[in-house]
């Protein structure tokens, strides 16, 4: 189940989280000629424990989505990967927004102001 309410230090956390290990994206999708936009928060990492406590705080679950390869070509850690979509991902985008940096902030501000001009379902 989804939390409801979330402290300004838990909201501080993620951010710094998907700072450096997120991505922010808007995923579109048309069907029977209606445009659907779906924005998408994902973070993927090695430390499960760290995706176990954002998946646990999102309400959603996380998997091992593959193992990493090193540079020598040698099998890395398991990585482990958990996101949220839709109207839950804008909510957390507003308010991880004021702890971003600029790459980030930017891109946050066009999926927000792309999903604020969508049709109208």
């Amino acid at each position: 189940m989804q939390r409801e309410r979330f402290e300004a230090t838990e909201i501080a956390w993620l951010a710094g989280v998907f700072e450096g290990e997120g991505s922010f994206r808007s995923n579109k999708n048309t069907v029977n000629g209606k445009l659907y936009y779906y924005p998408q928060m994902t973070v993927r990492m090695t430390d499960e424990d760290i995706i176990a406590k954002m998946a646990a705080m999102f309400g959603v679950k996380y998997h091992q989505f593959e193992n990493g390869h090193r540079v020598d070509g040698t099998p890395g850690l398991p990585i482990y990967v958990t996101s949220i979509q839709g109207k839950r991902a804008v909510a957390f985008m507003k308010a991880v927004l004021p702890y971003m940096g600029i790459r980030r902030s930017l891109k946050i501000n066009e999926i927000l102001l792309e999903y604020s001009n969508r049709l109208p379902a």
